[in-house]
């Protein structure tokens, strides 16, 4: 009894412990991928995809250890990463027009998760801010606590949804589209527009954002296909494209 009471505690401890070494080893590359007080280089190869990521773990690192400052830090990189648009989004700094409303979905779907978790949690959201953060004036916002830089960042995130919605969102299709219904890069933006829709309407700030988000939804699942040499599921792409399950996972998760 005494025996597998003490394996029970060393197993307990070893669990218990690994969170706590997942974070020491974030904490030590994280420097790496800090904006500081650097300039933020644009021209790096996918440097949305990379900056994307980064707030993405910097929210989900907030979430699970509670560490208040991976959130502060999540907003001094994303409040950098929005000065850098040019007006609501950033296509005229993309390095390909074609994808642009990818490289802005990237980008914009961890903004949008953060601002929902940040609502979600009102004590966090009534927290100020460190001093020197982020201007304490934005837009002519006072911007004070967490929830006031969310409520902030909640705005830019539906004016450039509201932009994409009225210049590219297909009716007929329930798709968002630039060119070529159904090519390889247009199926990448549809899993960042549904997942910020989602956000969006959840906070009760777009209601017609249900619309979109049930109408991707069906899109995906009317035209999907299985891949026969596999037996992996896609949607319109080809054996040279390996994005199809995850594009589409996210849609259904």
């Amino acid at each position: 009894m005494v025996m597998v009471a003490l394996l029970t505690l060393v197993a307990f401890n070893s669990f218990a412990q690994e969170p706590y070494t997942l974070k020491e080893t974030f904490d030590k590359l994280y420097p790496h991928y800090s904006t500081g007080d650097n300039a933020l280089s644009l021209s790096a190869p996918a440097w949305f995809k990379k900056w994307g990521w980064n707030l993405f773990a910097l929210s989900a690192q907030w979430e699970t250890t509670g560490d208040k400052d991976y959130a502060f830090k999540f907003i001094k990189n994303a409040y950098t990463l929005l000065e850098f648009r040019d007006g609501l989004t950033w296509d005229a700094i993309s390095s390909d027009p074609n994808d642009e409303v990818h490289y802005t979905g990237e980008l914009m779907d961890p903004m949008a998760r953060f601002t929902y978790l940040v609502q979600s949690n009102i004590e966090f959201s009534e927290t100020e801010l460190p001093s020197g953060l982020v201007p304490s004036l934005i837009d002519d916002q006072a911007i004070v606590t967490a929830g006031d830089f969310a409520g902030w960042m909640a705005d830019q995130l539906k004016s450039a949804y509201d932009y994409y919605t009225y210049h590219y969102w297909q009716a007929y299709h329930n798709y968002l589209s630039k060119g070529i219904l159904g090519v390889a890069y247009e199926m990448n933006y549809q899993s960042h527009y549904f997942q910020i829709g989602s956000y969006l309407y959840s906070m009760g700030l777009c209601s017609y954002c249900q619309d979109k988000v049930e109408g991707i939804s069906n899109f995906f699942h009317d035209n999907m296909t299985i891949y026969s040499p596999n037996g992996s599921v896609t949607w319109f792409h080809n054996s040279r494209w390996a994005g199809d399950d995850a594009v589409g996972s996210t849609i259904f998760r």
